[in-house]
């Protein structure tokens, strides 16, 4: 809903104690939710559609769900220095 990530809505992000991934949009807005992911220590991916698709909608309509679902585990980066 936003490229942005407030403190509240991290710590309620991560009480649900599970593995995040975030897949920002590929605009220069995502690059601001990139940064937030790493200072929360979240995974952050780069799906192979993230050239041809500008976020994860346009790519469930182009490709469907299950294929963008993989892409974004499959893409998924943990490593700050990545």
């Amino acid at each position: 809903m936003s490229n942005d990530c407030s403190e509240t809505q991290a710590d309620i992000i991560d009480s649900l104690a599970r593995e995040v991934i975030v897949v920002p949009d590929a605009d220069k807005a995502g690059a601001n939710l990139i940064k937030r992911a790493i200072e929360y220590g979240w995974s952050v991916s780069f799906p192979i559609w993230h050239e041809t698709c500008k976020d994860i909608n346009e790519a469930v309509r182009h490709y469907g769900k299950l294929y963008t679902l993989k892409a974004i585990v499959d893409g998924k980066e943990s490593s700050k220095l990545k």
